[in-house]
């Protein structure tokens, strides 16, 4: 089964988060979270849209279409191209995998994607890949895939 990690989905989104932070939004496990502040094990409607402020966020026991299992900050000075942060974004999350899903991403029936820095956000200080796991088709599901071994 192909990985498919959509930098792109990726999250630049994460970045336009603005930083226009609502008093809740900095809560881990609400409705809507800033997506430079999504945490490990938090379980998310995957957003359709390539750059996004904040995701609806659930708790994994309620239906969801992703789970955060890796956040990376990069330690770079200046940004990197398009292209070496889509090899970082695949190369972070393709190495963080297992150690939440139990598996390696050629084992399993899972996907993976992230969200990375845009310019703009770049430029507000964001520098974290958030790598989250989810079903290929986009199929909601309830519970969490961490230790799944799916």
């Amino acid at each position: 089964m192909s990985r498919v990690l959509r930098p792109t989905i990726a999250l630049g989104a994460a970045a336009i988060m603005g930083l226009a932070l609502s008093a809740c939004s900095s809560m881990p496990f609400n409705n809507r979270t800033q997506s430079t502040e999504l945490a490990v094990g938090q379980c998310l409607l995957v957003p359709l849209n390539s750059q996004v402020n904040s995701v609806a966020t659930t708790e994994c026991t309620e239906a969801h279409t992703g789970e955060v299992y890796s956040v990376t900050t990069l330690k770079n000075d200046t940004m990197p191209s398009r292209d070496e942060m889509d090899e970082l974004v695949h190369n972070t999350c393709y190495e963080t995998f297992e150690a939440y899903v139990g598996t390696s991403p050629e084992e399993t029936t899972l996907d993976y994607t992230a969200m990375s820095p845009t310019k703009q956000t770049w430029a507000k200080g964001d520098r974290k890949i958030s790598s989250w796991v989810s079903q290929g088709n986009k199929s909601e599901v309830k519970g969490s895939a961490k230790g799944s071994k799916k």
